[in-house]
C-alpha cells in the first residue's frame, strides 16, 4: 500500500470515530489490520507526528470545520471530536494554531485567517544528500541559536538512532550510517554536546516520551528521523524536538534531491554553507571527500558489520571495506573503518594464548597501516588520532605517546568519549586518581547510557578508594541492566576490600549464575567465601571446562585467598602476552599488599606503571 493511500484510509477511520474518546492508537491499528508497531512505523514515515499526534491532529482539524457552525458551544465540539474534557480541548487546540477556539471561530467567522490544512510530508531523498544537507541545516540552525541573544541557549542535543520504515526493513545499515554521520558532525561543534550513539541507542523504538528520554540522556534537545525505501531513493525526515517544558517541534526538514555522488553534488552547498556563517570545525572549514557511491555502499555496510561483533560479520566487513578503499584509494572514513574492524577482531581472537598472541599482532600491522592512510588523506581525523593512541598506550605501553594523539584527538573532537576514558586510564597508571575520575565523569556526562563507561567510572572510585562511590555507582549499573556481568564481578572484588565476604560471595554467585555455570553456584550456595574461592583457583584452569583464560581475573583472584607467588605468576603471563588492560588492573587496590614486592615492581616498570604515589 503506498503511504500517501494508507494516510487518507487512517484519516477516514479516525473521522469514522471522531466522537469516541477512547479511540486510541491500538484501535487504529485494528481497524488498518496492522500491528501497533507498524502503525507507528508508518505514520510516522509518512507525516513526522507520532501516532497519537496524527490521531489529535485530525480532530483538531475537525473541530475548525465544526466552528463554522455558530450553534455549537465550544464544549459541545470539543466533545464531538473526541476531546472529554473541553479544557483540554483548548489547551490543545491553542498549542496547535496559536488561538483559543473562541478566538478561532470569531477570526473565521470576520474571515481574517485561513484554514490551516494538515501537514503532508510526502517527499523523497537519496541518502547521500540527505546526510550533508541535514548535517549542515542543523548547523546552520544551531550556529543561529547560539549567536542570537534573543534566542534560547541549548548546550546539549541527542541523535536518536534513525528508524528504517522501508517495506522490507533492509536499509538498516543507511539508517545506522546516517545516524553516525550526524552524530560525528555535530559532536564536533565546541560547546555542544552530543551522547554517542551507543546511549541514544537505549532509546530505539521506545515508546517513552520525549521529556523523559531527554532526562535519561541529560540533553536539552533530541534529533529524530526515519528512512524509507522507494525504489532508487530513500526518503529521509528529520525532527528537532525541545522537550521541556512541553514537547515543541522546533526544526523538521524533508529532502527532496536525487544524486549518484551526493558528496560531489554538494560540496559547493556544504562550502558556501560555511563561508556564510563563518562555520569552522575544529580549526578548519569541514573537509569534503569525493566518493564514488558504490564505495560510501561499501563503507556503510562494512561499519554496520563490525559493530555487530561476531567472527564473521567482522571478516565480511573487512572484505567489503577492502573493496572500498580500492575504489576510492584516498577514502578516510573507509581506512579508519578498516582499522576499527581489526579492532573488533582481536576482541573475537580465541585459541591458545601463543596463537592470540600472534594473530593479535598481525592485527595491529593491519590496523595501524589503515589509521596512517586515513590520518594521511584527512589530517583533522580526530577519531583516528584517539584510536592510534589507544595502540600506543594499551598495545605499546607507550603512556607519553598515547597523550600526545589522544590530546590531537579530543583538540579536534573535545566530546569525544573514548578519548577522555584513554585519558583516564593514562592518569590512573600515572597515580593521578582524581584526574582519573575528572576524565572519566566527564565521559560519562558525554555518554550517560553507556554502562562500560560507568563499568570504568566505578573503577576509578574503586582505585582512589572511594569505595561507597564504587558501590553506589555499581549499583546503578545493576538497576538498569541486572544482568550485567561486569557489575556483578566488580562488587565482588569491592565487598572483599570493604571485609564483606559474605556479599563479595554473593555477588560472585550471581555472576556465575548469569555465565551459567552451576557446579559453581551450586558449591558456592553450600560453602563459604574462603572454601568457595580455594574451589575456584584449585578448577580455574583445568578439568573439561576452564572458568576462565584471562590471567589477569586469575592473578586477581589469587588475591582473595593470599596467594601472593601466583599472582606474581598470573601477572607475567598476562605481560608475556601482552594484555591490553594489564597495566591498569596493576592499580587495582587488590594488589596492595604486593605492590611493593620487587617482582611486582618490575612488571609494573615494564609496562610503565607509576608504583609509588
Amino acid at each position: 500500500m503506498k503511504l500517501e493511500k494508507f494516510i487518507e484510509i487512517a484519516r477516514d477511520i479516525i473521522l469514522n470515530h471522531i466522537d469516541d474518546e477512547d479511540f486510541n492508537v491500538g484501535k487504529l491499528a485494528e481497524y488498518l489490520n496492522l500491528s501497533r508497531s507498524q502503525t507507528l512505523r508508518k505514520i510516522k514515515a509518512s507525516t513526522g507526528f507520532s501516532a497519537n499526534e496524527f490521531i489529535r491532529e485530525v480532530r483538531l482539524e475537525k473541530s475548525i470545520e465544526l466552528l463554522r457552525d455558530e450553534n455549537l458551544t465550544i464544549s459541545e465540539i470539543s466533545y464531538r471530536v473526541g476531546f472529554n474534557n473541553p479544557s483540554y480541548f483548548n489547551k490543545c487546540f491553542h498549542d496547535r494554531y496559536d488561538y483559543s477556539p473562541g478566538e478561532y471561530r470569531e477570526k473565521i467567522l470576520n474571515s481574517e485567517i485561513q484554514e490551516t490544512p494538515m501537514r503532508k510530508t510526502y517527499k523523497s531523498v537519496y541518502i547521500g544528500v540527505a546526510a550533508i544537507i541535514i548535517i549542515l541545516s542543523l548547523i546552520w540552525w544551531h550556529q543561529i541559536n547560539f549567536h542570537n541573544q534573543n534566542q534560547e541557549t541549548y548546550k546539549s542535543i541527542a541523535v536518536l538512532p534513525l528508524q528504517d520504515y522501508s517495506e522490507n526493513q533492509d536499509k538498516e545499515y543507511l539508517a545506522l550510517g546516517l545516524t553516525d554521520a550526524i552524530t560525528s558532525e555535530l559532536a564536533k561543534i565546541k560547546g555542544l554536546r552530543v551522547p554517542s550513539r551507543g546511549s541514544a541507542m537505549y532509546f530505539q523504538d521506545s515508546l517513552r516520551v520525549y521529556d523523559e528520554i531527554a532526562k535519561e540522556l541529560n540533553v536539552d534537545l533530541l534529533l529524530e528521523g526515519s528512512i524509507i525505501s522507494e525504489g532508487e531513493q530513500l526518503r529521509v525526515i528529520i525532527q528537532l524536538i525541545d522537550p521541556t517544558p512541553y514537547e515543541r517541534h522546533i526544526w523538521q526538514n524533508e529532502y527532496d534531491k536525487s544524486a549518484t555522488n551526493f558528496l560531489q553534488l554538494s560540496s559547493s552547498v556544504s562550502q558556501q554553507i560555511a563561508k556564510e556563517i563563518n562555520l569552522v570545525v575544529s580549526g578548519q572549514v569541514i573537509l569534503i571527500e569525493y566518493i564514488k557511491p558504490e564505495a560510501e555502499e561499501l563503507l556503510l555496510k562494512g561499519r554496520y558489520l563490525w559493530q555487530k561483533k561476531h567472527p564473521d560479520d567482522v571478516n565480511q566487513a573487512i572484505n567489503y571495506l577492502n573493496q572500498a578503499v580500492v575504489l576510492e584509494p584516498e577514502f578516510s572514513e573507509a581506512y579508519f573503518n578498516l582499522a576499527r574492524a581489526y579492532m573488533a577482531k582481536n576482541e573475537l581472537e580465541i585459541g591458545s594464548n601463543d596463537e592470540v598472541f600472534i594473530s593479535k599482532n598481525e592485527n595491529r600491522k593491519h590496523i595501524l597501516e589503515n589509521l596512517n592512510k586515513a590520518l594521511e588523506f584527512n589530517q583533522s581525523f580526530a577519531e583516528a588520532y584517539i584510536l592510534k593512541g589507544w595502540i600506543a598506550g594499551k598495545f605499546d605501553w607507550n603512556w607519553e605517546e598515547m597523550k600526545y594523539l589522544v590530546s590531537q584527538g579530543l583538540e579536534l573532537n573535545p566530546n569525544s568519549i573514548e578519548g577522555h576514558e584513554l585519558m583516564a586510564d593514562y592518569y590512573t597508571v600515572k597515580g593521578m586518581h582524581e584526574l582519573a575520575i575528572q576524565e572519566i565523569e566527564l565521559a560519562e556526562t558525554l555518554d550517560p547510557m553507556n554502562l562500560e563507561v560507568s563499568l570504568k567510572c566505578a573503577d576509578k572510585y574503586m582505585y582512589n578508594g572511594n569505595f561507597s562511590m564504587a558501590e553506589n555507582k555499581l549499583k546503578e549499573i545493576l538497576q538498569l541492566n541486572s544482568y550485567h556481568i561486569g557489575a556483578y564481578d566488580k562488587l565482588g572484588f569491592l565487598y572483599f576490600l570493604m571485609k564483606d565476604k559474605v556479599h563479595a560471595l554473593e555477588m560472585f554467585k550471581n555472576l556465575h549464575i548469569l555465565l551459567k555455570n552451576q557446579d559453581l553456584v551450586d558449591y558456592y550456595s553450600n560453602n563459604n567465601f574462603d572454601v568457595s574461592m580455594d574451589f575456584w583457583l584449585d578448577n580455574v584452569n583445568s578439568g573439561e571446562k576452564m572458568y576462565c583464560r584471562n590471567p589477569q581475573i586469575i592473578a586477581m583472584a589469587n588475591q582473595l585467598r593470599n596467594r601472593e607467588n601466583k599472582s606474581i605468576e598470573y601477572l607475567n603471563l598476562a605481560y608475556q602476552y601482552k594484555y591490553s588492560d594489564l597495566p591498569v588492573i596493576l592499580m587495582h587496590p587488590i594488589f596492595n599488599s604486593i605492590r611493593s614486592q620487587p617482582e611486582f615492581v618490575e612488571i609494573a616498570n615494564k609496562v610503565g606503571v607509576q608504583t609509588q604515589f
